[in-house]
């Protein structure tokens, strides 16, 4: 169990994360998510979606209607469609990308983005790719962890690859696929023949081409330029994005939309209360009536995203403040939302059992792979 500091520093890292971003991954439901909510059971009566943000303590009535018995009891077991993959069928994965930064470009690429690329790169880029790039122009990866070979391992010095960061292809992005590539051509020499995913000048993921030469399908490779070092990441890059997984330590929230016929106010405090969650109140928090703190439930089931603490759940806004970025496109700035920070290693198990609990008006966003 964490020690009462810090847990409060954790509280605290919450609300400033809600106040200063408020940002989860940004795409759009996939037709798994939408066949897992079709699955769930009715929701309690007397649900709304249009509860304010206020504080667990003043979340008001609804209807009239409380929960007589824990919602996950009456639902029974949940079934949770999962995609079935065809063999040799490259797919995006539902999660690859993660919190949008305000510089990214979360439109899809087009058609003529990667005819100009593919001109000023000289190359032909992966059809996986560019699939990639249909879903979002580049931007933060949520999915930022690759096991490495014992080679990778021994060079890289750890057992997992960090890739955070993917190029896209829009012109004015100086991160973007060609610019990249110039700049570091000419300021970091790198060898031509590489075309860098991502990378801070010192090394760099790359589409090498070295091998296949500019029509064929590259290889994925890490090239250390101060070390003087390189190995191999994928002999593909669809192999590359397929071996990306969640960092184990990540903490960044699944995210979950209220819609019509969940529970909200102390429908929603009594439903999460019948599953064993607890409302917390941060420690020496002054409350503020203008912008109020986001009401937080602490669930002791589950692991939490921070190591040694529950799964914590929290009611905001879809866009909580002004200065926020909207965390998903698929619901209106103030639609109500559940971000839910859970543990890798417990987030399906933890995400069924609360869908359950919320019932069918409630809709997951991302978060369960």
């Amino acid at each position: 169990m964490l020690l009462p500091r810090a847990a409060e520093c954790y509280a605290a890292t919450v609300a400033l994360a809600a106040l200063f971003h408020g940002p989860i991954a940004q795409r759009r439901v996939t037709q798994r998510e939408r066949q897992c909510a079709r699955t769930l059971p009715p929701p309690p009566r007397g649900g709304s979606s249009d509860s304010p943000d206020l504080p667990a303590s003043t979340l008001r009535e609804q209807g009239g209607n409380t929960v007589s018995a824990p919602a996950a009891a009456q639902a029974g077991p949940v079934r949770h469609e999962m995609a079935k993959k065809k063999p040799g069928v490259f797919e995006v994965p539902d999660d690859l990308f993660g919190t949008p930064l305000k510089v990214d470009i979360t439109d899809p690429a087009t058609p003529e983005e990667f005819a100009r690329t593919e001109a000023a790169l000289g190359v032909k880029l992966p059809a996986e790719l560019l699939a990639v790039l249909r879903v979002r122009n580049g931007g933060q990866i949520r999915l930022s962890s690759l096991k490495l070979t014992p080679e990778g391992r021994k060079k890289y010095g750890r057992k997992r690859y960090s890739f955070t960061r993917l190029a896209g292809v829009h012109a004015t992005d100086g991160d973007g696929l060609a610019q990249q590539t110039a700049t570091a051509r000419e300021e970091w020499e790198l060898p031509q023949g590489l075309i860098p995913l991502g990378g801070d000048g010192h090394t760099w993921c790359c589409l090498d081409y070295r091998a296949c030469g500019p029509a064929g399908e590259p290889s994925v490779s890490h090239i250390d330029l101060e070390g003087e070092q390189e190995f191999a990441l994928a002999p593909t890059f669809a192999e590359f994005i397929s071996n990306l997984f969640r960092d184990p330590d990540s903490w960044e929230p699944a995210l979950i939309a209220l819609d019509q016929g969940a529970p909200m106010g102390k429908m929603l405090d009594a439903a999460l209360q019948a599953l064993g969650c607890t409302v917390y109140t941060i420690p020496g928090l002054v409350p503020n009536p203008r912008n109020p703190t986001p009401p937080i439930w602490h669930w002791t089931k589950f692991r939490g995203a921070l190591r040694g603490s529950p799964v914590w759940i929290q009611y905001e806004r879809n866009k909580l403040y002004d200065a926020s970025i909207q965390k998903t496109p698929d619901r209106p700035a103030k639609h109500p939302m559940l971000t839910v920070a859970v543990a890798a290693a417990d987030e399906e198990a933890c995400l069924r059992e609360l869908l359950a609990g919320l019932g069918r008006g409630a809709v997951l966003i991302h978060g369960m792979r």
